[in-house]
């Protein structure tokens, strides 16, 4: 069985870091509306529902169907295990 690659924290902690540097840049508007950035748990909560390839590329294994439809019991286990941890 895959296990998620080993870079996966610090690769998706420097794609939350970019976004939440562009939703800064993006409510430095002058509007008096506050914004909330993203942690990396609610970073990669967000990027599980919304990106349809999200689990293939954790597990760098392809053969799991968009939204990780088909992953296992134990796939699903280590990523809440993962995510807990961070």
């Amino acid at each position: 069985m895959k296990t998620i690659r080993a870079n996966a924290e610090k690769i998706l902690t420097d794609n939350m870091n970019h976004v939440n540097g562009q939703i800064g840049v993006q409510s430095s508007g002058g509007s008096d509306v506050q914004t909330k950035l993203f942690t990396i748990k609610t970073y990669i909560e967000n990027e599980a529902r919304n990106n349809p390839n999200f689990f293939r590329w954790l597990f760098n294994n392809y053969d799991i169907d968009f939204h990780g439809k088909n992953m296992t019991e134990e796939q699903k286990a280590e990523y809440q295990t993962w995510l807990n941890d961070l």
